[in-house]
């Protein structure tokens, strides 16, 4: 797949899928009020490599008033895409302020959600576009669990489930340090 089919992609979405940035940085906010972190920063060197999508709680149309008795359905906090030579590799992401049980469990809910989000979105694309040549293999799409980095001797926590666990620092206003988006996916 080529930049130009993901700018497409992007460029189609409606505005309340798209995050705020600004040239190669990229602003994520988190929905939850009570999260410690607050915000991530990524930088991206090549923006046409890159799309996040962010189903915003309560302002994304295709996730409200769905069901009865259910205002809002549960996703995950941003979804990435990233060219790499000539696939796209995807990533679904969950902010946490810690690793608990309930935290992982919720986390992976809301992840299958957004999956499910995805795949309709990216089936109505190549309807409604008439094009068959965007195709992203969910089946090979990554789970994140980002939480907030405790000490400097903190490393990648496994836990033996299918969430891959990235740890971050964030300032006392729980915005992180611009993270290079690159390095922070690449070894997932």
């Amino acid at each position: 797949m080529t930049n130009s089919k993901l700018c497409e992609f992007y460029d189609s979405l409606h505005s309340t899928l798209k995050i705020d940035n600004n040239n190669n940085l990229f602003i994520i906010k988190e929905q939850g009020n009570k999260s410690s972190i607050k915000e991530l920063h990524f930088t991206f060197e090549n923006r046409q490599d890159v799309v996040i999508i962010q189903q915003k709680s309560g302002n994304c149309p295709a996730l409200t008033n769905i069901f009865n008795g259910i205002t809002n359905l549960k996703s995950c906090d941003f979804i990435v895409l990233i060219k790499d030579r000539n696939e796209i590799k995807s990533y679904f992401c969950e902010i946490k302020s810690s690793i608990t049980k309930e935290q992982k469990d919720n986390a992976i809910k809301q992840i299958e959600s957004s999956k499910i989000f995805f795949e309709y979105l990216q089936q109505n694309y190549r309807l409604y576009f008439e094009t068959q040549d965007f195709n992203i293999d969910i089946e090979k799409a990554k789970s994140v669990f980002i939480y907030p980095k405790l000490s400097n001797s903190q490393k990648r926590h496994t836990y033996g489930d299918r969430l891959q666990y990235i740890p971050v620092k964030v300032n006392n206003n729980g915005i992180s340090d611009t993270l290079n988006g690159y390095d922070l996916f690449k070894n997932l």
